[in-house]
């Protein structure tokens, strides 16, 4: 299953629904035909958020920017700096 959404909302609700259900995002870019493309981390994420979020989804062809079309563009989270560069538990030293 395809982990890429195509979707008729904008970046800031795309963010809040992934946040709603605890979905990571991989990119979230939005697109010159309108909306948006939201694509998560894992296949399990994408379908909650295809099941949540159906009614919003586009069918059909759309339209990116070229930026993004040559290389995609990570999602940078609002969450602070410290939380995002904590290390693993495995770097800590921990079992």
């Amino acid at each position: 299953m395809s982990r890429v959404l195509l979707l008729n909302i904008s970046e800031a609700e795309a963010a809040k629904a992934c946040g709603d259900q605890d979905v990571a995002i991989s990119v979230l870019e939005r697109l010159d035909s309108g909306g948006v493309r939201l694509v998560c981390v894992s296949a399990d994420g994408a379908a909650a958020m295809r099941h949540k979020l159906r009614t919003k989804l586009i069918d059909g062809p759309v339209k990116r920017s070229r930026v993004y079309a040559r290389g995609m563009q990570p999602y940078h989270s609002d969450a602070p700096q410290d939380v995002r560069s904590r290390p693993f538990a495995s770097e800590r030293g921990s079992r």
